[in-house]
């Protein structure tokens, strides 16, 4: 085999490349399928296979020295050949029969297979985010929240917390949303926020140190919120990972399905909003603010900063792959009419919860 298809996540931006993968010497070549230009080289030493379901035929390759970069194999040939380096994949190189009934059987049920493949691809997250139980949800936002305090490490500061917590109870009872909703301060100078699987949303300090008032970070938390309560995170995993993850959580492969969707990388690429639910969760932003009597102005303010500051291309969660930050503005500016989100002090406290 001189070169084989692959599919190629490489860690920062959400969608796949279409890869050729050769063999040179102590080195995997991964290339652009379409135009050859050489992407990266990976060394076979450093090649590693961190789970592998053996019955859906196909293979995810990392490598050590590019931890939220993976290969996504299905060519039995490019399986064959690393199997040669990495023995774990061997068990999903299954003997073929030969014939032409064989064949033709096999044509038959792979083209079934992938107009499956690509109807759930479009529509089964949309579908199957409301069926994932809310255990299963908790469980997975618990391990991202771990994952990033392990990094960077949680707020705790009591006033400071008791002060979010009160904020997210009075958005909370507004929205009607009726799961339940955590909210965690990560100790991390990114100027950026999180809505995650289970009710969990994440901001960090960085995000807290930049907003000019408390209803800045009340506009933000409550468009987290209405990812939480239209079901985005779940469904961003699903897309990005596909139902084979769903498959794993059924089957009781809880960890390895963590593991792979704990990587930071991986989570950065899933949680990353489409342009309709970016505009979803604004609206919905602005109705729960209005609904708690708050000021609704904060959330344009905190846009409009960020637009002058990062530009279109920004890569901020809160702003990249969304609506045109001018489009984004408009829709939700607002006059500066209802109740700042947190009094004097408690504003102090929120802004000091990093300071244990």
């Amino acid at each position: 085999m001189n070169e084989a298809p692959a599919r190629y996540f490489d860690g920062i931006t959400p969608a796949p490349r279409e890869v050729a993968l050769a063999l040179s010497g102590p080195m995997l070549s991964i290339a652009d399928a379409s135009t050859g230009t050489e992407i990266v080289r990976w060394p076979l030493s450093d090649l590693h296979v961190p789970s592998q379901d053996d019955s859906i035929g196909e293979a995810m390759v990392h490598c050590r020295a590019y931890p939220d970069a993976r290969l996504v194999i299905a060519d039995p040939r490019a399986i064959a050949l690393l199997a040669a380096h990495l023995p774990r994949l061997l068990p999903v190189v299954a003997p073929r029969p030969s014939g032409l009934k064989i064949w033709s059987i096999l044509t038959v049920v792979a083209v079934a297979v992938l107009a499956g493949a690509a109807f759930a691809a479009w529509r089964g997250p949309e579908m199957l985010a409301p069926l994932v139980p809310q255990s299963w949800q908790t469980r997975l936002g618990d391990a991202i929240v771990e994952n990033f305090e392990d990094r960077y490490g949680l707020c705790s500061s009591e006033p400071g917390a008791e002060a979010l917590d009160d904020l997210a109870d009075r958005l909370v009872l507004a929205s009607g949303y009726q799961g339940p909703v955590q909210v965690e301060v990560i100790d991390s100078g990114i100027v950026n926020a999180f809505a995650l699987p289970g009710g969990r949303i994440v901001l960090f300090r960085g995000l807290i140190d930049d907003a000019e008032s408390p209803d800045e970070v009340a506009g933000v938390l409550a468009h987290e919120l209405g990812h939480v309560a239209h079901l985005h995170p779940m469904r961003g995993l699903l897309r990005q990972l596909g139902l084979s993850f769903l498959r794993r959580l059924a089957l009781g492969g809880y960890g390895d399905a963590v593991d792979t969707a704990a990587g930071v990388g991986e989570m950065m690429l899933a949680l990353r909003n489409g342009r309709a639910a970016e505009r979803e969760a604004d609206a919905a932003a602005l109705v729960y603010l209005e609904a708690a009597g708050l000021r609704q102005d904060g959330l344009h303010a905190f846009f409009a900063r960020l637009a002058a500051r990062h530009g279109a291309d920004s890569d901020l969660a809160i702003l990249s792959t969304h609506p045109p930050l001018e489009e984004r503005r408009k829709a939700v500016q607002r006059e500066e009419v209802g109740k700042h989100a947190l009094d004097a002090g408690q504003w102090r406290a929120l802004r000091d919860i990093c300071d244990d």
